[in-house]
């Protein structure tokens, strides 16, 4: 019998666990973590999975293709399933889908995140919890209803100070820091994952704990990279840039206003980007702008039309006009509007195709995309072997458009002094201005669901969806897409 029990003991022991196994480690935020992973050809997670794998993280991005042969590249759904050590703390978690998603937290029947079935691609999902010690389980349960598919799912306990940065969040979202001092010592007093650095934080505080004055705040962002890019950063008041832990940008002083700029270059891989920022006094704002001179593109970037060589003229139409796209992805339209129509193709950088027309105020083109014939907007792309454009299609002669949208019926209330902006990107203009805690009506959104145009004091404006909460039960298929 002895001999039996210390068998048993010796068995224990080289299994790893029972009364010889070590203590258990914890998660370092996701780093560490073995999800197991399961596929359906349906998008309801219902039925067997059609393939089972495991993954060190949920970072995926299929574009319009699915996640094995095995499955259909449209209409498919995914469970993520992990048991994880963690220590005591509040936890946020952060995730970013399209289409739909589901966050499960120790088989609780309810989840703290469900976007499923909502159609609310891109939008960046936050919630924080509270756990106790010990081993927790997590299920994530992912929906692809069509076109893009894409994850990212990542979580931080917020009292810890992240001490390794290379693990960037995809789709341009950043790990920040904010430290109540202006030499960011000691520990974070806020951990948070942002879509930007730039912020116009006036003289407010930049998030709560953190005072108005004499703070400094870190952003981290790992990225696939490969050419020479543009960074300019207009700061009040010092700032600091990093490529690869290398300096690019070092202006740690008190500043009004000014703007710096410069270039770097980077082959192609995994580049971690950094940028600190202290504030002094009175009114504090950072603007981190990038643009792509060559190679691949940083998300966020604008890409610059001059470093894109003109592709060949399609020999389908020798000598006839033609356009090239400068915009990374541009969608082709069933009529001459972004507002009221549908996306009937999509289109990439640096593609030509032959000019068919243009409506009656000169601003859309018809295009030939590979025999679909189809519009899109002349702002983002390049003219070759212009001439004049005969108008297509029937142009309207009963009532004008309204001068401007209408509100939804729909509010959103600001979670930052947040810019307000003349179009859907960091690329516009700031046209004014919301305070914390301001309420604004809501009278349209880009086709990502990232931006939404409001009314601010009368004025058309559009503000980003990261620093905004939208009112519970929106309809969003009511709000139209009108940029």
């Amino acid at each position: 019998m002895k001999r039996t029990v210390l068998t048993l003991l010796i068995a224990l022991a080289v299994a790893g666990g029972g009364l010889f196994s070590a203590a258990p480690h914890p998660a370092a935020a996701q780093s560490g973590t073995v999800w197991q992973a399961q596929f359906f050809n349906n998008n309801t997670v219902s039925g067997g999975p059609a393939y089972t794998t495991q993954t060190p993280d949920i970072q995926f991005n299929w574009g319009t293709g699915s996640p094995d042969p095995s499955i259909q590249p449209d209409s498919f759904s995914a469970r993520f399933t992990t048991d994880v050590y963690l220590d005591a703390g509040t936890y946020e978690f952060v995730i970013r889908a399209d289409d739909g998603v589901r966050l499960y937290i120790d088989r609780a029947p309810t989840p703290i995140v469900d976007s499923f079935n909502k159609q609310q691609p891109g939008r960046t999902l936050r919630a924080s919890t509270t756990l106790a010690g010990g081993v927790h389980n997590l299920r994530v349960d992912y929906q692809e209803i069509t076109q893009e598919a894409y994850i990212f799912v990542n979580w931080s306990r917020l009292s810890d100070s992240p001490s390794d940065f290379n693990t960037g969040y995809e789709m341009g979202t950043w790990t920040t820091q904010y430290f109540s001092n202006q030499s960011l010592a000691g520990d974070a007093t806020v951990v948070r994952a942002e879509n930007s650095p730039s912020h116009n934080w006036g003289a407010g505080a930049p998030v709560a704990g953190v005072p108005a004055d004499f703070w400094s705040a870190r952003w981290m962002g790992t990225f696939s990279l490969n050419g020479t890019y543009g960074v300019t950063i207009r700061a009040d008041d010092g700032v600091r840039f990093f490529v690869d832990g290398n300096t690019i940008i070092d202006e740690w002083h008190g500043a009004t206003n000014e703007t710096y700029t410069a270039q770097f270059t980077v082959g192609a891989g995994q580049h971690t980007l950094g940028i600190e920022y202290y504030e002094a006094t009175a009114g504090a704002f950072l603007n981190v702008d990038f643009t792509s001179v060559n190679g691949s593109v940083l998300p966020g970037a604008a890409p610059q039309p001059t470093a894109t060589p003109a592709p060949n003229v399609p020999t389908a139409v020798p000598g006839g006009p033609s356009a090239t796209v400068l915009a990374w992805r541009l969608n082709v339209r069933d009529a001459p509007s972004a507002s009221g129509t549908n996306v009937i193709a999509k289109i990439n950088r640096g593609e030509t195709y032959a000019i068919i027309g243009r409506n009656q105020a000169g601003d859309w083109l018809l295009l030939n995309v590979n025999g679909l014939n189809g519009w899109v907007s002349i702002r983002y792309v390049g003219l070759n072997n212009e001439q004049p454009l005969p108008v297509v299609g029937a142009q309207p002669t009963a009532t004008p458009a309204p001068a401007q949208p209408q509100p939804t019926g729909y509010t959103l209330t600001s979670r930052a002094n947040l810019n307000v902006r003349s179009g859907p990107s960091t690329q516009y203009d700031v046209a004014g201005a919301l305070g914390y805690g301001e309420v604004a009506p809501i009278v349209g959104r880009n086709a990502e669901n990232t931006w939404w145009q409001i009314l601010d004091n009368g004025q058309l404006g559009w503000v980003i969806d990261f620093y905004v909460v939208i009112e519970d039960g929106v309809d969003i298929n009511r709000i139209p897409i009108t940029g």
